[in-house]
């Protein structure tokens, strides 16, 4: 099991990106080779793999804290099925049954929820200048993420329907913008 992860970590540095590999290094370090690093793959079997997610889970009289832990372990279950995955598509192992069947957790990924008040966002304005203040303005504007509105070019803008294309982790929308905001947009 550790060399497909290995692997996996591997494979991840060539296809994404250093940081993206590491990051899958350090949790599958921390969280799935103490518990079934151990195990030949040929050895796997379903009812390891469904234990070891269950035991990724804090259950808590914090409903919040459960949802968090589940969300958490739903994440390391995508890392450990990619690595396994990659070891089954390279016919390491010849199947997939140990993993392919483990659900994750339903309902437990949830959006961050973070609103300032106007008071923050006037404070928060004091302190930037420049072209990172239009950025911010921008995003307060648009609801727009950072990776969206620097990616956005000037034919992304139309005036005359008064929305803001944006593209990003999510897909492509567009954004309808007031008035100061469709000004704020023309001048940049």
């Amino acid at each position: 099991m550790k060399n497909a992860i290995d692997d996996y970590v591997q494979h991840r540095e060539i296809k994404n990106s250093a940081e993206s590999a590491r990051d899958a290094r350090q949790r599958l370090a921390k969280h799935a080779i103490p518990a079934l690093g151990h195990i030949r793959l040929s050895k796997l079997t379903l009812r390891q793999v469904a234990d070891w997610l269950d035991s990724l889970v804090r259950v808590s009289d914090d409903d919040e804290d459960t949802r968090k832990s589940k969300d958490g372990a739903n994440r390391l279950l995508s890392y450990l099925k990619a690595a396994l995955n990659l070891a089954f598509k390279k016919d390491i192992i010849g199947t997939d049954t140990a993993w392919r069947r483990v659900e994750a957790f339903k309902n437990v990924g949830a959006a961050r929820k973070v609103f300032l008040t106007e008071d923050q966002v006037l404070r928060f304005l004091e302190r930037t200048e420049g072209g990172f203040r239009d950025l911010v303005i921008s995003g307060l504007f648009s609801g727009g993420r950072y990776g969206e509105l620097v990616a956005a070019r000037v034919e992304d803008l139309d005036p005359r329907e008064g929305t803001l294309h944006l593209d990003g982790k999510t897909g492509g929308r567009d954004v309808y913008l007031g008035d100061e905001a469709l000004k704020h947009f023309e001048s940049l």
